[in-house]
């Protein structure tokens, strides 16, 4: 444990690239273990991502550093770096909780990951990459895979704030109850609040049975860089909003990525 330590902290705090490259060699090797060796008699935390969770926890930058180097001109370091991503990616789906690997792979896409991973794919270090760009591909497609095969359920909070972003995405207007005694009116529930949004009822997690919490995810992300179209529609007067058929969309989107 205390090996894996003091590697991350060379790749942390050390700039030599030469020293860089041996840090993270290392790393992968620790971290791809489970995976290439048939050994029964080691302990489970001392290698795969356990080995290192605790040197993550002491260099909280690691991750950021680790990203960081994908976009250094030595492209030895640019497919070392990536191959712990790599490594790191495939043992948190493989063996890491329902409730934990999705947390580590949003903070890598949070980190820039893929926009990096992105950048490398458009360079001239295609060639040198190949090997280490096509298993995040194929990393990439297993991820989507994991996420479409899970049930989106409003009793976990990122569920449910993910379908409260779609909501409040449509300028949601509460209708007014106008009070019998002359006080102030007073908003209530609208009953079609999902419907208006082109839901076919009211309770919309079912309607993600097919595409799961995946197509929930492309629902938000497409929510999210049309807001202000979404939302202009919403106010618009005597628009139809049964006519958006917005979740059946998403359902067409993910299913057509499959």
């Amino acid at each position: 444990m205390l090996k894996a330590i003091q590697v991350v902290e060379l790749v942390v705090i050390h700039p030599l690239v030469n020293i860089l490259r041996g840090a993270m060699s290392i790393l992968v090797a620790i971290v791809s273990h489970p995976h290439t060796s048939a050994s029964k008699t080691a302990q489970p935390e001392s290698f795969g991502f356990p080995a290192l969770k605790p040197a993550i926890v002491l260099y909280p930058q690691f991750l950021e550093m680790l990203v960081s180097r994908l976009s250094s001109a030595d492209h030895a370091l640019c497919a070392n770096a990536l191959q712990l991503i790599n490594s790191l990616m495939r043992d948190a789906i493989t063996n890491d909780s329902q409730t934990e690997w999705p947390k580590f792979i949003k903070r890598l896409q949070d980190l820039g990951v893929i926009k990096a991973v992105y950048a490398l794919l458009q360079s001239t270090a295609l060639q040198d990459l190949a090997h280490p760009l096509l298993e995040f591909q194929a990393l990439s497609k297993l991820l989507l895979r994991k996420w479409k095969g899970i049930v989106v359920d409003l009793q976990k909070p990122d569920h449910r704030r993910a379908l409260k972003s779609i909501h409040l995405a449509s300028n949601p207007e509460k209708p007014m109850e106008m009070s019998e005694n002359g006080d102030e009116p007073k908003k209530y529930h609208n009953p079609e609040k999902w419907r208006r949004l082109g839901f076919e009822s009211e309770t919309p997690a079912w309607e993600f049975e097919e595409v799961g919490y995946l197509g929930m995810m492309d629902l938000t992300d497409y929510v999210r860089k049309g807001e202000d179209a979404i939302g202009t529609v919403n106010q618009t007067a005597g628009a139809e909003m049964s006519d958006c058929k917005s979740e059946p969309c998403s359902d067409c989107y993910t299913l057509r990525a499959f």
